[in-house]
């Protein structure tokens, strides 16, 4: 990659990075502020004593009060159909008020039930937002299926004043909105600032990780047979692979091999199972196959008998066992089976005349610095479909 392409690629990946950090951000917040937007109007507004206002006669609706009671609420039956009732509630004084409580917390008040008293063992004080009865309600709580209830002769309006507290509450179901929205927050916010943000910042440095042409070429170039230079190069995703050679007159030391006239022959099996960074490349006779860090295969030693009669491979320097299985001669690939993967990826299996085999994911796009990924990854196809004809 030159001065220029580094450039425009680093220009290019910080927009766009820049951009992602941005919409994730503003993702994060939207989900973040979801349940303020259901907060009440007036939380944070001073706080009255319902049976002060009653008295006062200065209620309004809209407005926050509290209601201290000694007694267990009394359902109004039938029930509505709602997360929330209507009960009657009487205060320290034996007022009788109407409230509209959650079962949550109706419950929460009867665990203080004194059975002995039939009162709350302490005073139970909620808060709420003081309505106005309608004409429904009226009806419903007037009700003369309740004067025994209250041991009433008769009710009329202005024993409940008109009005009745509604209680703050959220209900489990928009408590679950609510924790949710705040995981999809955190979500958005790790992926912001836990790998959006440091890849700017990388990136600024004109760092690209493994995802960098010339990190590709250099660490390919090691593998070149003689006489060839690199055609291509891209960034892939190793699926599988199982790779056997065999290698004549060497001899096993410290799990690697090396030279040596009077040696044996051994048949080197190399595998791995799970999926880890490549950079595959292509010369005119060959492909080349690196992990593009550190990583770990399976190995396999054995001798091998009348090699004169296989494909084997001589060596005239030591060979450790890490490189073995980087340099394929294209005249050794027996079939390639191409498929297309997800986001326009292609699924490539090479299959070799010995056994061997190599299962990729090759992206169309390997990320910044790789700037002809697409194609360079066109030319590696089109060699390897000639090849299986």
């Amino acid at each position: 990659m030159d001065e220029k392409e580094f450039l425009t690629a680093k220009k290019k990946s910080l927009t766009i990075l820049s951009l992602l950090l941005l919409l994730f951000l503003g993702i994060a917040v939207v989900f973040m502020g979801l349940p303020f937007l259901n907060a009440p109007a007036n939380k944070g507004e001073e706080v009255f004593n319902l049976s002060e206002l009653i008295q006062n006669g200065s209620f309004k609706e809209g407005q926050n009060a509290r209601l201290e009671i000694n007694n267990l609420p009394i359902l109004i039956t039938p029930p509505l159909k709602a997360e929330s009732q209507f009960y009657y509630v009487m205060d320290a004084n034996n007022r009788t008020y109407i409230a509209n409580l959650s079962t949550a917390t109706f419950k929460r008040i009867a665990k203080g039930l004194d059975l002995k008293t039939g009162k709350l063992a302490t005073p139970y004080e909620f808060k709420g937002v003081v309505n106005i009865m309608d004409k429904d309600i009226k009806k419903f709580v007037l009700s003369s299926s309740y004067y025994n209830i209250l041991k009433r002769d008769k009710l009329n309006p202005g024993d409940f004043y008109g009005v009745y507290l509604k209680e703050n509450y959220v209900n489990d179901r928009v408590v679950t909105l609510y924790k949710i929205s705040a995981l999809f927050s955190l979500l958005f916010l790790i992926i912001a600032l836990g790998y959006v943000l440091p890849s700017i910042v990388r990136i600024s440095k004109g760092d690209f990780g493994i995802r960098d042409e010339s990190i590709m070429a250099r660490v390919l170039q090691k593998y070149l047979p003689a006489d060839e230079s690199l055609v291509a190069g891209i960034y892939g995703i190793g699926i599988e692979v199982g790779i056997k050679q065999i290698f004549e007159n060497c001899a096993m030391v410290d799990g690697n091999l090396v030279p040596d006239e009077d040696g044996v022959s051994f048949e080197v099996s190399k595998s791995k199972y799970s999926k880890y960074d490549v950079y595959f490349g292509i010369t005119k006779g060959h492909i080349l196959l690196s992990e593009c860090e550190e990583c770990d295969y399976l190995y396999e030693f054995n001798e091998v008998q009348n090699a004169q009669e296989v494909n084997c491979l001589k060596i005239d320097e030591p060979v450790l066992s890490k490189d073995i299985g980087k340099c394929f001669a294209l005249s050794d690939i027996q079939n390639c089976i191409i498929q297309n993967g997800i986001a326009g990826s292609m699924k490539c299996t090479i299959l070799m005349k010995n056994g061997s085999f190599i299962k990729l994911v090759l992206p169309k796009y390997g990320g910044p610095g790789m700037m002809h990924q697409a194609e360079y990854r066109d030319i590696i196809l089109n060699s390897l479909r000639l090849q299986s004809e």
